[in-house]
């Protein structure tokens, strides 16, 4: 056991420990609650080992990218990495502990809330035992210089009964040295001594520190916190915050709790710095705990210096025949020393402060939440600033530091010290009154300011109970030196007694009641369900509570008692969006109010916190319209089309699409459907959005290819689609298709057009013998991924010219008495225009689609090969039959020897023995 580190100590750290811990074991059975789903589970940076580290560095506390303008901005890297340790361990843990969880449910993700309970109680422990180490400090410094401003006033007749003269100047001297940080290893006499004349030993010091620790530990204010997973990040920063507040103390005063450091003053300042750094990763929060060093250092550590030098000086003049052992004090001096050892610390920290804000700002670009809402922080959205301050002041209000009266009084510096270095500091980032956060109020805010409270609610109720708390009754009886009355009093002994007793049963009491609270609020935190219920009770007209009441309600299927909520959340605030996705959620999945249900998620379209899930609820709901359908109906693809046309979501090649699968949709009706509507006003959304996009390369393409079909859509209008007309219409725009890639939308992700398969399949399955709708069929699937359904059209469409070619004359279709073939209307495939094509074009137009076939396959089959390899033959001939150059000739050959090669290496005709 360390040298500083007494019994008492000891037994008082074990009693908080066990306390501290004991109070919150019911937590140990509860799940993820509220914000620790979207903390812990679905926090990519904890619950994917696949994730690398550094992401948390990165993302925000959230697993968000830090720099996304939808980050919350809450910078927490080494909560996420304590949260992933957690993760990890928790895998080892035996199968039994799985048992302690509450629900199924709960083991998200293979994930188990236990191990991070226990961290959270171990981390409560970890900063009760804190809280009492620093409330023991601060209260051994507090005593000291009431103890050295006694013995100045009383003169040299309190002299004989305090220290003698040459234990005050070593006391000086030693007091000195402490505050450069190499100070004596205990606590000089003088200040032992006179602490007893302020009313308070070191025995009644450390007994107001362990109050000051339980009431830390039992505050039930705490709960949210321990019992919320989320609230680990105030734990953990609360620890490193004290450690590196404690750390700073020891660099000032060379002691922490009247204990020597062995450290030096630089090592321990370093140490400050790099807890404060830590404990700002841990939580924001963390850098305010500069601001208690600052003041520390300024307004206590430096006048008791100075009230110690006075006292010393004064003395050596009082007592006659000291004057050569008169120490020759200057105060500028001395002043001089220990400005410029302050200045330097002080410097030191402002500069990590300003590293940690520039480093903060260069990783997120922005330190302020921009994505709060009303809900969450009414303060922002206050009409004025008069009642902004109002409501704000409601939580803290605003004060500056009387310094004046400060520096006369150590007291009062130490108790400004205490109420806004450990309580305000720490709450002003929370507080909206520098900015605003995303935040209004949350009892986890509370834990770190809840540290200062403690230190001076120990400190009332010790002064209120004066030497009749029970361990400070033995030091009252010792200074009366068994006397009926205790010294200043007049007070008897058995009234002290009785006092003792009172006090002992009130404090008690008290400690006893916020055990007690705490115990039964923790239960709140076992699941949502008894965590929104328990709400309800205290925050009814919350729409927040009333929001999750909702959603808890629609879990259980409780459909009207979910709307309901809902209904109430948007009525006390209307500016709630997030209400109307869950509505009409609610009414699509009860089935009654289906059409109301969809107006509702087209409402939460506009709530940029749900948007996403709207979208992908009414594509589920209008995808299953849209298949129930009846044939021909409209009217489901263009309300979705008008969906898509939403300036939020601005998806305008998709509203296209489906407004074009409508248009075409009214051509297929069957006879005697009611007609909702003409394809032009159909189209009409989509033309007007489409107007001026020439600036914008995809809408372009989109309105290339809109207006190309709907010119076809308007040709097919009211005329046999086997026309010559219709016929002419088709193949002009499935060569507009190739030339433009109309067969694809090209807004990101890239995929196959809706609109444009659906209108080639229509007029493809009115005429399956026609060998060019066969091929534009074919590349249509080409483009949508499916090769084996491609190469089977395109080889039909080869067959098929390949027989137009090979026709002979004397027939009645297609050729004349004198033995012409009669021209056919198709594509040229080589001048890429519509006309009258004779044997050879039809001949070259069936090697074209064998070819394209040939592509969308690496091994093709062995009889797409000979077809292949039949058609490059019939072509020649039909070239050699026009008496062509010989280049043309020449080509024609090689082509044919390079299908044979072909045919003899391919692994499938091998096995076929060909």
């Amino acid at each position: 056991m360390p040298s500083w580190f007494s019994n008492q100590d000891f037994r008082a750290i074990a009693a908080l420990s066990v306390i501290s811990a004991g109070i919150y074991l019911n937590t140990l059975p509860a799940g993820f609650t509220f914000d620790d789903n979207f903390a812990v589970i679905s926090n990519g940076d904890v619950s994917d080992p696949n994730t690398p580290i550094l992401r948390a560095f990165v993302n925000d506390f959230w697993g968000q990218q830090i720099t996304s303008d939808q980050s919350h901005k809450s910078y927490r890297p080494l909560t996420v990495l304590s949260f992933r340790l957690q993760r990890f361990l928790g895998q080892f843990l035996p199968r039994g502990f799985s048992r302690i969880t509450a629900a199924d449910h709960d083991n998200t993700r293979g994930l188990n809330p236990l191990p991070f309970h226990l961290a959270n109680i171990f981390l409560h422990s970890l900063a009760t035992c804190l809280v009492y180490w620093l409330a023991a400090h601060l209260i051994q410094l507090r005593s000291t210089p009431q103890a050295v401003k006694s013995a100045v006033e009383h003169g040299e007749e309190q002299t004989s009964m305090a220290f003698k003269s040459e234990a005050a100047q070593s006391g000086l001297r030693q007091r000195r040295r402490s505050s450069t940080g190499h100070g004596p290893k205990e606590i000089p006499k003088v200040q032992q001594s006179n602490a007893e004349v302020g009313g308070q030993g070191a025995v009644g010091q450390r007994q107001e520190a362990l109050l000051a620790g339980l009431l830390f530990g039992l505050h039930p204010i705490h709960t949210e916190a321990v019992a919320g997973i989320v609230g680990q990040a105030e734990l953990l920063c609360a620890s490193l915050w004290i450690l590196a507040l404690l750390a700073y103390m020891g660099a000032v005063d060379g002691r922490i709790a009247g204990r020597a450091l062995d450290w030096g003053h630089w090592p321990l300042l370093a140490a400050a710095v790099t807890l404060t750094l830590l404990a700002a990763l841990a939580k924001e929060i963390g850098i305010t705990i500069v601001a208690a060093m600052i003041c520390y250092d300024a307004m206590l550590a430096t006048p008791v210096l100075l009230a110690a030098d006075h006292k010393a000086a004064k003395s050596a003049v009082a007592r006659p025949g000291t004057a050569r052992q008169r120490p020759q004090l200057k105060g500028s001096r001395l002043w001089t020393i220990v400005q410029d050892r302050m200045v330097l610390r002080i410097s030191t920290m402002v500069i990590t402060v300003v590293g940690y804000v520039v480093t903060r700002k260069h990783l997120a670009g922005d330190h302020l939440v921009r994505i709060y809402r009303k809900v969450e922080n009414p303060i922002a959205f206050a009409e004025t600033r008069t009642i902004r301050d109002q409501d704000t002041n409601a939580e803290g209000q605003r004060s500056s530091l009387q310094g004046d009266a400060a520096a006369q009084n150590c007291l009062l510096r130490w108790q400004l010290l205490v109420a806004y270095g450990l309580m305000v500091a720490p709450f002003i980032p929370a507080s909206n009154v520098l900015f605003y956060v995303g935040t209004f109020i949350g009892e986890r805010l509370l834990y770190m300011p809840s540290i200062g409270f403690c230190i001076l609610a120990a400190g009332a109720l010790t002064q209120a109970a004066g030497p009749a708390l029970p361990w400070l009754q033995a030091h009252a009886l010792r200074a009366v030196a068994g006397s009926r009355h205790v010294t200043g009093s007049g007070a008897p002994a058995l009234t002290t007694k009785r006092r003792a007793k009172v006090a002992a049963v009130l404090i008690g009491l008290l400690l006893c009641a916020y055990a007690g609270r705490t115990v039964v609020r923790n239960a709140d935190w076992v699941d949502e369900e008894q965590l929104f219920v328990s709400a309800q009770k205290v925050c009814w007209n919350s729409a927040k509570v009333q929001l999750n009441s909702g959603i808890l309600q629609r879990r259980y299927q409780k459909w009207d008692e979910a709307i309901s909520h809902f209904e109430r959340a948007r009525t006390i605030d209307p500016g709630y969006c997030e209400p109307a996705y869950w509505i009409g959620l609610c009414l699509v999945n009860q089935g009654k109010q289906a059409s109301r249900g969809i107006e509702e998620l087209e409402k939460a379209i506009d709530c940029k916190y749900v948007a996403h899930d709207a979208v992908t609820a009414l594509v589920t709901v209008y995808s299953t319209l849209q298949q129930t359908a009846p044939k021909g109906d409209p009217r489901v693809r263009y309300s979705w089309a008008q969906v898509l046309l939403h300036p939020r979501m601005d998806r305008v090649e998709e509203a296209c699409d489906l407004l074009e699968q409508a248009a075409f949709g009214t051509l297929t009706a069957p006879e005697g459907a009611k007609q909702h509507a003409t394809p032009s006003e159909l189209m009409r959304p989509c033309h007007k959005h489409l107007e001026g996009a020439h600036n914008n390369t995809w809408l372009a393409h989109a309105q290339t290819c809109v207006a190309a079909r709907s010119k076809m859509l308007e040709a097919l209008r009211n005329v046999d689609p086997v026309s010559s007309s219709a016929k002419r219409a088709i193949y002009s725009y499935s060569i507009k298709a190739e030339a433009e890639n109309c067969r694809m939308v090209l807004t990101p992700p890239r995929h196959s057009s809706q609109a444009h398969a659906m209108l080639v399949n229509m007029v493809q399955s009115v005429d399956a013998e026609d060998a060019w709708l066969q091929a534009e069929w074919g590349q249509t699937l080409m483009a949508d991924g499916r090769m084996q359904e491609a190469v089977k059209h395109l080889h039909v469409s080869g067959i098929l010219l390949g027989r137009l070619a090979r026709l002979k004359l004397q027939t009645d279709e297609f050729g004349a008495p004198d033995g012409t073939l009669k021209p056919v209307l198709g594509i040229n495939r080589v001048t890429n225009k519509v006309g009258q094509l004779d044997r050879e074009q039809l001949a070259w137009a069936a090697v074209w689609s064998f070819e394209l076939a040939l592509s969308a396959l690496p091994d093709p089959p062995c009889v797409l090969l000979e077809t292949y390899c039949s058609a490059v033959q019939q072509h020649g001939e039909l070239l050699r039959s026009k008496n062509v150059d010989a280049g043309q000739l020449k080509a024609s050959r090689e082509a044919l020897q390079k299908c044979y090669h072909k045919l003899q290496s391919s692994s499938g005709c091998k096995a076929a023995g060909l």
